[in-house]
């Protein structure tokens, strides 16, 4: 993972002058074009389906949050996340630097949205019977958080278990 990060940095360093980095909107624009296809000013890289945008430099695929959190930070941690997973009205995630932090793996999965199999569409309830049942995993294992009446009830209890766990 070392020399991963080690190239990716290397990578960004040799960008750097190509940018334009707008700290405000949290994106990324040419300052000097690429090749034949790119214009000056245009955003770097392209939207994907989840929300993020990716671009590729000499050859290798980034993730612009990344770049930006470099530019920032001047560091680049093994995982980066967004605090506030909503996509905006482009349906892109927000990469402004105030909703970017260092996460672990066990705190970006509590931050992901409910699966699409999950018939409730509510991430950690299940319902028994007319009962909802809050629950949520915590470095691997499984913790009840009560037995609602309602829907709402369940998913506050999860959401206010989440945030404190994710802190």
């Amino acid at each position: 993972m070392k020399q991963k990060i080690a190239n990716e940095i290397a990578a960004f360093i040799k960008l750097k002058p190509l940018i334009r980095y707008d700290a405000e909107q949290g994106r990324v624009f040419w300052a000097v074009s690429p090749g034949k296809r790119v214009k000056i000013g245009n955003e770097i890289g392209v939207l994907v389906h989840n929300g993020y945008r990716r671009f590729r430099f000499q050859k290798n695929l980034y993730r612009t949050h990344r770049l930006i959190w470099w530019l920032e930070k001047g560091v680049l941690p093994d995982l980066i996340d967004h605090c506030c997973a909503i996509l905006n009205e482009r349906g892109e995630r927000d990469n402004r630097i105030a909703n970017l932090r260092e996460s672990t793996g066990a705190a970006s999965q509590a931050y992901r949205q409910h699966r699409k199999r999950n018939k409730l569409g509510v991430k950690g309830v299940t319902q028994r019977g007319s009962r909802f049942r809050a629950h949520i995993q915590v470095n691997g294992k499984l913790k009840a958080l009560g037995t609602f009446d309602t829907i709402e009830e369940a998913a506050n209890a999860y959401n206010e278990a989440a945030s404190q766990t994710c802190q």
